[in-house]
């Protein structure tokens, strides 16, 4: 009887730590508090608020999101832990938020599981998808009124690991405190 007891345990452990891991795309996890924002660093496009260890850097090479243009990316420095890239409109000619997303999916990472909903960020009308890709991905689409301008933000690149823990909480930040 103690050794089946001990199975049952073992089998328990095991069941939990394959069922742990949240497989909902749209979870929300806690938010962390703000140790400052992307003013000014990342163009003239809206500000929103970066986590502690948390920095905001020039992108290491020029690349494109559909029509929209790479502005920054805000890194903990570790790539385990992903990056949220910011892609900033250069012309007042930007498609509704709905097809900026589907623009921005790069299709040469073989995406899939892609989902897309509307939703409002902050005052305005906006977009937001999960999609995989190795890894879990997700972006959030905002039009930044003062200027005329669209935002992209992409938070991609977290090892499974640290994407609940480390790029998502980021990520939920930056898109509750976005504004122009």
């Amino acid at each position: 009887m103690g050794r089946g007891v001990v199975a049952l345990a073992v089998a328990g452990l095991v069941l939990a730590g394959c069922g742990s891991a949240n497989t909902d795309p749209w979870r929300e996890v806690a938010v962390p508090g703000a140790a400052g924002d992307t003013a000014g660093q990342c163009g003239p496009v809206g500000v929103m608020d970066v986590p502690a260890g948390w920095k905001v850097e020039p992108p290491n090479r020029t690349y494109k999101a559909g029509a929209l243009y790479i502005k920054c990316v805000i890194t903990t420095g570790k790539s385990e832990d992903g990056t949220l890239e910011v892609y900033d409109s250069h012309s007042d000619t930007v498609p509704p938020p709905r097809q900026v997303i589907q623009d921005g999916i790069d299709p040469g990472n073989d995406p899939t599981n892609i989902d897309i909903r509307d939703l409002a960020i902050g005052t305005s009308h906006g977009a937001e998808a999960t999609w995989t890709t190795g890894y879990q991905n997700r972006a959030f689409v905002y039009r930044v009124e003062s200027t005329d301008r669209t935002m992209l933000i992409i938070a991609t690149g977290a090892k499974a690991e640290k994407y609940d823990e480390v790029l998502l909480p980021a990520y939920l930040l930056a898109r509750k405190s976005i504004h122009d």
